[in-house]
Formats: structure tokens, C-alpha cells, sequence
């Protein structure tokens, strides 16, 4: 199996003119209108996350339980839409550090691997993200991180594989289970989207 490359992307929810940046684009366009539902049992959460496509372990129930013992506490949201289907589902992770000298708390809100959802649907993870941004400022959160499991490009066998294979007519082309192309990687529209807004990617 070829490997692909993903992202972590990073806003900083206290930066008040990025956030009405932020909020200003979304406003701007079509909205799915998402509802936060709160999940507290395991299997329910377990079986909604790996439900949407790449699923990752760091999104579970036992590595938000794993990390509890470390002095962070999870945030578990199913996100439905007005029909009630489940649409995307946030493990945010959010842990307060002290500094003394400062007099301060500072929050810091992480969703590691997540959140899960069909990223190639603009509305919902422009609305989603959008959410997850001011859930973390309500929380008190200065930094609110995210790594998804989005491609960004084709490992190489892949990218090999898309230029090199013939269709069946001939022609150069893909079938239906061939590789994505990097045309249609949803990282690289999600990128675009997120730097507009106001987020800075880290690597």
C-alpha cells in the first residue's frame, strides 16, 4: 500500500479579527446548519466514527479515555444534520497548563487525527470546523489544533500507477478502483478553504 501525505492545521481562537474572518466567510456561503449532540457511551461513539471515511484510532473512545490519565479531558459530538443523520463526529481533547510566574491558565483544545467526516463536502466541513472554532473559544482555548487524515498527495506507486496505466480503451485514464487523482484529493480544496479563513498549517 503506497503512502499518502495529511495535514495538521492550527487556528488561534483567541485572535478575535481571525475568527470574525472566519465567521464572516461561512456566513457567506450555503449552510448545513449541524446540531451538536453530546455522546457518553463507548460503542455508540465507536461505531459513529468509524462510520465516515479513513477512520482513525486517536478518534476512539480508548485514546480519549488514555489520555484522561494525562491530565486531558475529551469532548465527544456527534453532528447531525436537520434530518437527524449523523454527519460528522469531533473527539476534542482539551487540557489547561498553569504558569505561575504569569498568573495564568491557558487552554489548549486538540483534535487529534479528526474530526471525522466526508471531507470531499464542502458545507459540512466548512459549517463543522467553523463550530469546532467557537466551541473551543467558549471553552477558553488560545489554540485549537487539528490533524485529519486528509491525502494531500499519492504516494508514489500511486503516482506511478495514475500517469503509467492504460484504460481499457487505450487511452490514459482511471477506473473506478484506481487510485484517487491529485485533482481529486479533498486535502488540497480543504487547504485552500482553511488558509483563506484565517488557519495556518504546521507540519
Amino acid at each position: 500500500m503506497g503512502a499518502s501525505k495529511s495535514t495538521s492545521l492550527q487556528t488561534i481562537s483567541g485572535r478575535h479579527a481571525e475568527g470574525r474572518r472566519l465567521d464572516a466567510i461561512i456566513a457567506a456561503r450555503p449552510r448545513m446548519t449541524l446540531t451538536p449532540h453530546p455522546v457518553s457511551d463507548r460503542d455508540s461513539w465507536n461505531a459513529l466514527v468509524t462510520s465516515f471515511p479513513r477512520p482513525h484510532l486517536l478518534q476512539s473512545w480508548e485514546w480519549g479515555e488514555l489520555k484522561a490519565g494525562f491530565g486531558w479531558r475529551a469532548e465527544r459530538t456527534a453532528w447531525r444534520d436537520p434530518e437527524g443523520r449523523p454527519r460528522a463526529a469531533s473527539q476534542v481533547l482539551y487540557r489547561t497548563q498553569r504558569i505561575p510566574l504569569l498568573g495564568l491558565r491557558l487552554s489548549l483544545a486538540y483534535c487529534p487525527k479528526g474530526p471525522a467526516l466526508d471531507w470531499a463536502d464542502g458545507a459540512v466541513r466548512r459549517e463543522l470546523l467553523a463550530e469546532l472554532v467557537r466551541s473551543a473559544r467558549q471553552a477558553g482555548a488560545f489554540l485549537l489544533k487539528i490533524d485529519p487524515e486528509v491525502p494531500l498527495s499519492l504516494g508514489p506507486a500511486e503516482e506511478a500507477a495514475e500517469v503509467s496505466a492504460p484504460a481499457a480503451d487505450g487511452a490514459l485514464g482511471a477506473s473506478a478502483g484506481a487510485p484517487e487523482s491529485p485533482s481529486d484529493l479533498p486535502g488540497r480544496s480543504l487547504i485552500t478553504d482553511l488558509q483563506s479563513a484565517g488557519w495556518r498549517r504546521s507540519t
